[in-house]
């Protein structure tokens, strides 16, 4: 084709990071088609081992049961603000989204219910979404959603989910640890059920 001194495309993949090293010389729309065809490739790739995915993702979530939650102090779209402090003493449900997750936006109905069963209790429920405000009023408006959104940055997100993916769902106990995490909804029947009852289980505070 004669381009010189042709370099082999390189593809580093690690921890879902990618560097590129394009062959020398080829149009610039010929990377855009290598970068997207690599990209759907690694796709159906993981497709393909979805069990491999799950397994490693749970692995994951047991290994932060029963250790402290991280801290954090947020202001919610209500204007209240909410931090690990202030909610010692009780448990909360944490559930993490954004608008472009497919799975996320399918959950919705489900944490409504699952909000309105905790509704009159002494439980919280609080969700975290790094999508901006406007996005989250345009979203709560469209689900009609009934609970707390608190706004955050991508990276406070992955700092308060353990780096381990949308959507994904937490309790935290009275002290202040991890008492259950998931990363999907097994079913809305079960998932609900299983989440209400750990929630409304009353522990002493030491």
């Amino acid at each position: 084709m004669g381009i010189k001194n042709n370099e082999a495309l390189k593809i580093n993949v690690g921890f879902y990071s990618w560097r590129f090293l394009f062959l020398q010389g080829m149009p610039k729309y010929i990377h855009t088609l290598i970068f997207f065809f690599l990209l759907n490739t690694v796709g159906f790739a993981q497709k393909d081992n979805p069990d491999v995915f799950l397994k490693k993702k749970d692995s994951l979530n047991k290994a932060v049961i029963g250790t402290p939650y991280p801290d954090f102090t947020h202001s919610g779209d209500d204007g209240i603000i909410y931090s690990k402090k202030k909610m010692l003493g009780k448990k909360y449900y944490i559930n993490f989204w954004f608008e472009g997750c497919r799975p996320c936006m399918d959950e919705m109905s489900s944490l409504i219910l699952l909000n309105n069963k905790l509704k009159n209790t002494s439980n919280e429920f609080i969700s975290f979404s790094w999508d901006v405000p406007s996005t989250i009023k345009r979203v709560r408006e469209e689900k009609k959603l009934n609970f707390i959104i608190i706004p955050i940055s991508r990276e406070e997100c992955d700092r308060l989910n353990f780096t381990n993916g949308f959507p994904k769902h937490i309790v935290v106990d009275e002290k202040g640890n991890v008492e259950y995490i998931s990363s999907f909804f097994k079913s809305n029947e079960e998932t609900i059920k299983e989440i209400t009852a750990l929630l409304l289980i009353k522990k002493s505070v030491q």
